[in-house]
């Protein structure tokens, strides 16, 4: 998180009606907010669909102003590269999930949205597709790691305070 940055791995798939566009066309699409690495799984054209398993890193500026008890949204964000909104609109399919073992150590998995949304560049508007999961730190680690070691060091710093120096010379 250091470098506004995560990595993700998952898979992507695509359901399309092949007399409107081609397969080569949905092939044709980028991650906006991320490098990433694409192997296809499976593609029919005459079924109209295509899977892909992505592996890559994502870019977020991340806000730690709520530290420690922050939460994030990772985002995934595509676009096509050449049709615009006007030729294609994702949609989104209600099949898709977060598989429940899902972990990052030190945080909790919250809720996911998918989303379809539209971006312009100039007059040009493109359909865009994000999905996000939130993560959140659990609030008991995080108050034992943070809160906790801050507190009994005051707490002993001020014992200092109360401690009679006199006290402590008659013994």
């Amino acid at each position: 998180m250091a470098a506004s940055s995560y990595r993700l791995d998952f898979y992507l798939w695509f359901r399309f009606n092949s007399s409107e566009i081609s397969l080569d066309d949905v092939k044709e699409f980028e991650f906006v907010n991320g490098y990433s690495t694409k192997y296809e799984i499976y593609s029919s054209k005459e079924h109209g669909y295509l899977e892909y398993r992505v592996r890559g890193d994502f870019i977020k500026t991340f806000d730690f102003s709520r530290y420690p008890f922050e939460t994030h949204k990772l985002t995934i964000e595509l676009e096509h590269k050449k049709l615009n909104a006007s030729y294609l609109s994702f949609e989104i399919d209600q099949t898709s999930n977060v598989d429940e073992t899902v972990n990052i150590a030190g945080w909790e998995i919250g809720d996911f949205e998918a989303s379809a949304t539209e971006h312009s560049y100039g007059n040009e508007i493109y359909s865009r597709f994000i999905f996000s999961i939130t993560l959140k730190r659990p609030f008991i680690s995080s108050f034992i790691k943070s809160v906790l070691p801050i507190a009994v060091i005051t707490t002993i710093s001020l014992l200092a305070f109360v401690i009679s120096p006199k006290t402590l010379l008659k013994e």
